[in-house]
């Protein structure tokens, strides 16, 4: 494995503040795998594995591999800003993000925008 790949991983994370071995319990291996992994001394790392970081983290899994330079391809200015803010979350506070959303995504304003785009018409809340 690449020695930019191993810097990656231990860079994301080392920025989310956690172990080797909450991230070994995240993406369901041993805390020595993931020591390896920072290390590069593995040759092919499963791709669930590869997967399952890059789920946890919010970034592809050829940033990940190292094939892409931008961890958040294809996000505009603002995207990112809004998503490196809530990557400083903890994870109950994570949820009542997502479940706000949720609700706005509810109300009849989005609806509207929702209806107008099914149906063709021009109507925008």
């Amino acid at each position: 494995m690449s020695t930019k790949m191993a810097e990656i991983i231990r860079g994301l994370r080392e920025r989310r503040g956690i172990t080797q071995k909450e991230l070994g319990e995240v993406i369901g291996v041993k805390d020595p795998a993931i020591r390896s992994y920072e290390s590069g001394n593995v040759e092919n790392i499963p791709r669930s594995s590869v997967i399952k970081m890059a789920e946890y983290f919010g970034v592809s899994p050829c940033y990940i591999m190292g094939f892409d330079s931008s961890e958040s391809v294809g996000l505009t200015k603002d995207e990112k800003e809004y998503l490196a803010l809530y990557r400083q979350l903890d994870e109950r506070d994570k949820g009542v993000v997502w479940g706000s959303t949720q609700s706005l995504l509810q109300s009849e304003k989005y609806h509207l925008k929702k209806d107008s785009r099914d149906s063709g018409s021009s109507m925008v809340a």
